[in-house]
């Protein structure tokens, strides 16, 4: 009898672990690659379950906020190439200039570096090397399985280098310099597989849960002294010191763009799903014709934020600006009438790239687009 139970559950344990796929090098990126995806930021039906499988989940309500590309350019196309020669490929953003530097190899997808896309949150124009690498991809990636990722950036700046707003803020005025040391920590899980749907397709995937922790000290060099003034940093800068993000990653064997990133919050509440966009959905901003429309110029923008809104039926709006976590950092409730320019007070914010949102009283999304605060 015991030996026909141990055969039985050999025989369900041998299926549970067929139903599951693996996800391979396959799904690298590779130099000239363009990967489409689409973000909703006020997604709604999304439901994180526990871990385990086979699920089925539903994502095909998605709606787009903003459409991107992500294009893998040989690293050589880089400017700043030369200071961070290992890496193979870089992926610049068209509207900020900001360089990510990546090294794809047989078994992993590691960030060497990014060139003014600043990972402190403070607005800072340099370049940022990590120390270690910080690991994006793995294979290959299998249910159960777990990685810890660990890197560090530190970076001196001339006083001058900083924002000024930040110069502004921070009390100690008499310093010379001030060193940024940032500690990442990464743990990424493989907790669940199944089926998911999103506009345009059903995929088999793995979902990873990805936590990451993010710490910045700050010191300043005063008079040959460097001094912790980590505790001095005032709001909002102070918000970028400590941080905690946490994505629900689904991965397929077969498409290099990620099925679906879903950033929650410390409930695992959804906040933001970027997904692969199928072409199935258009972006709000890209109607055409009488349809109602919001320009941002100039972006980037300094302390106001200054629309030009066209062609808006007489009512009640809502402007949202989220960052590129997904986290709500400002909202005004608005009133539009037909052509009108409005502009929005931005000065609490430090300088970074944000996405913006309009919606109407139904909470539909009028517009959406990138803002950048210098």
């Amino acid at each position: 009898m015991k030996k026909s139970l141990l055969f039985f559950s050999l025989l369900l344990m041998a299926g549970w672990l067929s139903a599951q796929i693996t996800v391979t090098n396959a799904t690298f990126p590779a130099t000239g690659d363009t990967l489409r995806t689409a973000t909703d930021f006020a997604p709604s039906g999304i439901e994180i379950t526990a871990a385990g499988g086979p699920f089925n989940w539903d994502f095909t309500g998605l709606s787009v906020g903003i459409q991107s590309e992500t294009v893998f350019l040989d690293a050589s196309e880089g400017s700043a190439f030369d200071q961070l020669p290992n890496a193979t490929h870089v992926v610049i953003d068209d509207l900020t200039g900001g360089e990510a530097y990546f090294r794809v190899t047989a078994d992993k997808v590691d960030l060497l570096g990014a060139n003014g896309n600043d990972p402190t949150g403070f607005g800072v124009n340099a370049l940022f090397k990590f120390s270690p690498p910080l690991n994006q991809r793995r294979a290959p990636m299998a249910f159960p399985s777990n990685s810890l990722t660990e890197a560090s950036v530190k970076l001196t700046l001339a006083w001058t280098d900083l924002p000024q707003a930040l110069q502004d803020a921070i009390p100690i005025q008499l310093a010379d310099s001030i060193r940024l040391n940032v500690q990442l920590d990464q743990n990424d899980f493989v907790d669940a597989y199944g089926t998911l749907a999103i506009p345009g397709g059903s995929y088999e995937v793995l979902r990873q849960k990805h936590t990451q922790l993010t710490e910045t000290l700050v010191e300043v060099l005063v008079f040959g002294f460097w001094i912790d003034a980590t505790n001095q940093i005032p709001p909002p800068f102070n918000e970028f010191l400590k941080d905690t993000t946490i994505t629900y990653d689904y991965y397929s064997a077969t498409e290099k763009e990620v099925i679906a990133s879903v950033t929650v919050d410390a409930d695992d509440n959804p906040m933001s799903v970027t997904f692969k966009d199928n072409g199935m959905l258009t972006a709000d901003e890209e109607v055409v014709g009488e349809q109602p429309t919001a320009g941002l110029m100039p972006n980037p923008v300094h302390d106001w934020a200054n629309f030009k809104f066209q062609h808006f039926p007489n009512g009640e709006y809502s402007m949202d600006i989220f960052d590129l976590n997904g986290k709500h950092v400002f909202n005004k409730i608005c009133l539009i009438n037909n052509d009108q320019n409005l502009s929005f007070n931005l000065s609490r914010l430090p300088a970074a790239n944000y996405f913006f949102l309009l919606k109407n009283k139904k909470g539909e999304i009028i517009s959406s687009g990138k803002l950048i605060k210098k």
